[in-house]
């Protein structure tokens, strides 16, 4: 099972549609499980060979004179795209809290 084909399937159906394999089964009973374990893997290993590559661009960086400005742009960067995103998404803002009910008052 490559990553591919496991990220298209998992793109392309949802939990309770029949599973593209052509089983007959609902997704989520035939490889549903089965893609989340190999698009899950696939992320950890991007996410290790992004910190390996932040390390040797650190390392770098400290070899040539300069003091840690690669990995603060870095991760300024980082954030600053985290922070677009939840705003992209509408998540940046905090929900209220306790909030009555419509009938209550």
């Amino acid at each position: 099972m490559s990553f591919e084909e496991s990220e298209t399937r998992h793109k392309t159906a949802n939990r309770n549609d029949v599973c593209p394999c052509g089983s007959g089964k609902k997704y989520k009973k035939c490889h549903w499980a089965e893609d989340e374990t190999v698009i899950s893997a696939e992320a950890k290993v991007r996410e290790e060979a992004a910190k390996v590559a932040l390390e040797e661009e650190n390392a770098k960086a400290e070899a040539e004179g300069t003091t840690g400005d690669a990995s603060t742009k870095a991760s300024a960067k980082k954030q600053n795209q985290s922070a677009s995103s939840l705003a992209a998404k509408g998540r940046a803002q905090a929900r209220p809290t306790n909030l009555p009910r419509r009938g209550a008052v």
